[in-house]
């Protein structure tokens, strides 16, 4: 009898050991997931961000986006000083040119809508494909077919 007493406090003992271990390895595994889920969360919210700024991108190359108008005087102005501003922070190091590439595109095919609606030289047109060209030559092919 003494020997089942015995194996019964054992056997407990040996439990009381297994809840601790998947205590602790529970422990760990939230920290873990919690840790990773931060990364996860910031890379995903990153990569949002980018699929964003490409919707009106893939708009107008999809033909989705077809309205056109001639801007004001004050909107084009300020589209300059947009296209202006894009350009230079990607001229700088550490900015992130996911994102600055496709609102850069964007304005450009503002611009080139303004120009065609206000019937500008076809030079300027010329320019600003040249400059989309430079950025991402397979949205360039897919603009001027």
């Amino acid at each position: 009898m003494n020997e089942i007493f015995a194996e019964v406090r054992d056997l407990k003992l040996e439990l009381e050991s297994l809840k601790a271990r998947k205590e602790a390895i529970k422990k760990q595994l939230s920290e873990h997931r919690d840790a990773i889920t931060d990364e996860e969360i910031a890379k995903s919210r990153k990569d949002k961000s980018i699929i964003a700024e490409w919707f009106p991108v893939e708009g107008v190359l999809l033909g989705v986006l077809n309205v056109k108008r001639e801007l004001r005087a004050l909107e084009v102005g300020k589209l300059k000083q947009s296209i202006y501003a894009l350009e230079t922070e990607l001229k700088n190091e550490g900015v992130e040119p996911l994102i600055t590439i496709p609102r850069l595109i964007n304005n450009y095919f503002w611009l080139i809508d303004h120009y065609t609606t206000i019937r500008e030289d076809r030079s300027k047109i010329t320019e600003i494909l040249l400059k989309i060209k430079l950025l991402n030559a397979d949205v360039y092919e897919r603009y001027t077919v």
